[in-house]
């Protein structure tokens, strides 16, 4: 039987090791909420431009949950609290998404509508994103 041998150049190896290393850290949880804060901007917007009521809280309550998923890196839109007074304003948001005993569920949907529309632009972002920080260490 014939023997194998191979060399390995431990020089490449520890550069390969070092890149991987770095590229760890582009991807903890705070770095990858700074890439999804970046393409969330469209998916806001056509939120905010689907929303029924043309002026008022609910419309100017949309955006960015602070804080809600920033350990894990994810993020969060949906209806915010008031700075001010520290509580949500525009608490009926829900209701005109799902419905209640008053209002039928589907007769002012705007929210998962205007997400499944603008969810490609923030994918593309993403994707644009992602490919930078990989090609940094490439």
């Amino acid at each position: 039987m014939a023997g194998f041998t191979a060399q390995i150049d431990t020089r490449d190896l520890n550069i390969l090791l070092g890149r991987l290393a770095k590229l760890k850290k582009e991807f903890s949880p705070k770095e990858l909420r700074k890439v999804f804060l970046l393409a969330a901007p469209p998916v806001v917007a056509a939120i905010k431009n689907a929303a029924p009521v043309d002026k008022g809280n609910l419309k100017k309550s949309i955006g960015v949950i602070p804080y809600l998923g920033s350990r894990t890196g994810t993020l969060f839109i949906g209806v915010r609290k008031d700075r001010v007074a520290k509580k949500i304003t525009a608490f009926y948001g829900s209701f005109l998404e799902f419905g209640t005993k008053y209002i039928p569920k589907g007769k002012f949907s705007f929210f998962e509508k205007s997400v499944n529309g603008s969810i490609d632009s923030a994918k593309n972002r993403l994707a644009s994103e992602f490919t930078k920080i990989i090609n940094k260490y490439a």
